[in-house]
């Protein structure tokens, strides 16, 4: 998928606040396994974002797998609207967030995703 950019201005930006609070709200799920699984650094930089361009996806610093191996990041995929966990380039699960009232899914079903996501990764 190619990215495609546009000039600043050329959207006007109150069209973009929905667009914005889904990104927000997804978010938060992929900073919560970030903060639960790096050691705090200051400035809070270990919950911070890089832009993954193959996969057009924000995603976390490397997250270290229990086996010491590959490492894994937990990302938000823009254009397709999902939450996901690779190891290395593959992808090891994914949660569609299309269609959930403002990208909030209920809680509950969410971090028993990221739960059953992470699982292999600990053994």
């Amino acid at each position: 998928m190619q990215s495609i950019w546009s000039q600043l201005g050329a959207i006007d930006p109150r069209a973009l606040v929905e667009a914005r609070l889904q990104a927000h709200y997804g978010l938060q799920w992929a900073t919560r396994a970030a903060r639960a699984n790096l050691p705090a650094q200051p400035g809070d930089d270990q919950s911070n974002f890089g832009w993954d361009t193959s996969r057009q996806a924000l995603v976390t610093h490397d997250l270290a797998a229990a086996d010491g191996g590959i490492f894994f990041r937990v990302g938000l995929g823009i254009a397709v609207l999902n939450l996901f966990v690779v190891k290395g380039t593959e992808m090891v699960a994914e949660f569609e967030l299309e269609g959930a009232p403002r990208w909030r899914p209920a809680p509950g079903l969410t971090a028993c995703w990221l739960i059953s996501a992470f699982m292999p990764l600990a053994a």
